[in-house]
């Protein structure tokens, strides 16, 4: 599995991998970029992106010099696209990918907004390997707790 640390960089810089990133390409935030004609730029696609598609499959070919490369290039790309954190919320680590991270793993609550439809990509994968009946499942024991519940209003449910 990928460290976090190494998803910025192969190399392992001092005793702290992840402070390359923090420095070279993680600004606390990005500023939205404009055109010298005055119009907004669309922001870089990063899901799904070549660049760091191809970066994958060379590291798993063992071509690592190469992915190296392209991984620093899609990150260039990123650094220089302007704000890609797709999070509306009023919030101090907004484009601070690594803190955000940080954030999120330290109280283990949800994922990041980033990274919603890549697991929902993978969730969706497995529910097809039982024919999609995952709401199936969940609105069936949804439907067992409530037939168990007495009913008392404002109760959500029995916790016995």
């Amino acid at each position: 599995m990928t460290s976090f640390s190494s998803f910025y960089t192969n190399e392992r810089i001092g005793p702290e991998p992840w402070r390359a990133a923090l420095d070279e390409s993680d600004p606390i935030c990005y500023a939205e970029k404009t055109k010298t004609d005055g119009k907004k730029e669309f922001p870089m696609q990063i899901d799904g992106n070549e660049l760091a598609i191809q970066q994958n499959e060379l590291d798993r070919q063992g071509f690592k010099e190469e992915a190296l490369k392209i991984k620093r290039e899609f990150l260039k790309q990123v650094r220089e696209a302007g704000d890609h954190c797709p999070c509306k919320e009023a919030c101090p680590h907004h484009g601070n990918c690594f803190e955000c991270v940080t954030v999120h793993r330290g109280h283990r609550d949800h994922l990041p907004l980033c990274m919603w439809d890549m697991v929902n990509e993978r969730i969706a994968a497995l529910s097809h390997m039982t024919e999609g009946s995952l709401r199936a499942y969940e609105d069936r024991k949804a439907a067992e707790a409530a037939s168990a519940c007495g009913g008392c209003e404002g109760c959500a449910g029995c916790k016995e």
